[in-house]
């Protein structure tokens, strides 16, 4: 993320190349490494002003500051806001993911878990014999 090259310079975002000119010069005389200043704040300084003074430059700038400061777009939340008056698993019937054969509620899910669960453990009966588990 870069930094507002504007504050740096302390001029607003309709200001000239003019205005830009001068206040890189009244900075860069207070910052200047040279005349005691800061050298890493003189090179943002230096930077803003190669930005802001180049019009194409500027104005690629533009477009990346008004993205950066414009807030997503509002996503459709993944839960719905009924959910704890629905008491469901299954999204609404209008949702193109509903699935006719989907577990309804909580008694359902638990239901088709202990089908799953009992059905591996046949299969696990199964594998264990003389074949594929213990050499019996």
């Amino acid at each position: 993320m870069c930094p507002d090259y504007y504050a740096i310079l302390g001029v607003a975002p309709d200001a000239s190349s003019e205005q830009v000119s001068v206040a890189y010069r009244r900075l860069a005389k207070k910052l200047d490494p040279e005349a005691g200043g800061d050298p890493a704040r003189f090179r943002t300084l230096q930077k803003a002003y190669e930005i802001l003074n180049d019009p194409a430059r500027r104005h690629h700038y533009d477009a990346e500051r008004e993205n950066r400061f414009r807030p997503p777009p509002q996503a459709e939340p993944l839960i719905p806001s009924n959910f704890r008056q629905q008491g469901s698993f299954a999204p609404p019937a209008s949702s193109r993911f509903h699935r006719p054969d989907s577990p309804e509620t909580l008694e359902d899910f638990d239901r088709l878990f202990h089908e799953f669960d009992e059905f591996f453990e046949r299969l696990e009966e199964q594998l264990q014999g003389p074949y594929w588990g213990r050499n019996e």
